[in-house]
């Protein structure tokens, strides 16, 4: 995003804040901005950079993907997983939980708008921090008596980049953290394979850099299991074919 629309968004939410939050006209006027931008915010640039280094493709990439694309397929695959693990009677709080995981989505877009994107391989813990200190100046904008729960579904989609970052295990994290990762992780591997599927192989560094995960979500969600298991066969092969590239700035 461009530093001016970046600043023009932190203007529009440092208005007069009050505790009783923003008003329904103000509410309106920053969700179109914030959709705008995400809109314009492309994702896998770097992949994109490779493909046609290497000319595996004219494009780059066969499906652009911007961050607002990202989220409606966080919603997409989110709603369909979530309806897995409770038609098979696993997992009950994913369920209970379900409204704080989807707030969890739109709440990292919000960040991302006014933080910009960070890939994944890049991202360091002042990423977070500044991320978290924009998040709480968006919390200001809604009543009180919803902070702490907005709060709550926020910090659900921070668990496995802290995690990350610290070197925690993926286990030590919660079952509802464990499950939005899945999710996004799910979204990688179908953006992935359609890539490869028309000669991007400069997608296969997605199972390269999520390996571990990826073994470990099919082992833990059905639902996660179901999608990306039966791929697996062919995502060890891809592997092996093409090794890994750098791709740490």
């Amino acid at each position: 995003m461009e530093n001016k629309e970046r600043t023009e968004l932190q203007r529009s939410l440092l208005w007069e804040a009050n505790d009783n939050g923003l008003n329904i006209s103000k509410m309106y006027e920053i969700s179109w901005l914030v959709s705008e931008m995400l809109a314009n915010i492309k994702r896998w640039v770097k992949y994109s950079k490779r493909n046609r280094a290497f000319g595996f493709s004219g494009k780059g990439e066969h499906f652009p993907e911007t961050v607002l694309t990202h989220l409606q397929q966080k919603f997409f695959f989110g709603a369909q997983m979530i309806a897995q693990e409770r038609i098979h009677g696993f997992y009950p709080e994913l369920s209970a939980n379900a409204g704080a995981i989807f707030m969890a989505f739109s709440i990292y877009g919000y960040g991302v708008a006014l933080h910009g994107d960070v890939a994944m391989m890049d991202r360091k813990q002042k990423d977070l921090d500044e991320e978290a200190a924009d998040f709480e100046r968006i919390l200001k904008l809604s009543p009180k008596n919803t902070r702490d729960y907005i709060r709550r579904a926020y910090l659900i989609s921070r668990e496995r980049d802290e995690a990350w970052l610290s070197g925690k295990k993926f286990s030590g994290i919660s079952t509802t953290g464990r499950f939005l990762w899945a999710v996004v992780v799910a979204t990688f591997v179908g953006k992935s394979l359609c890539e490869i599927e028309r000669g991007n192989f400069a997608f296969v560094n997605t199972f390269h850099n999520l390996k571990d995960d990826i073994e470990l979500l099919c082992r833990t969600f059905y639902s996660f299991n179901e999608l990306v298991g039966p791929r697996l066969p062919q995502i060890q092969e891809l592997m092996q074919k093409y090794p890994r590239w750098e791709e740490k700035e």
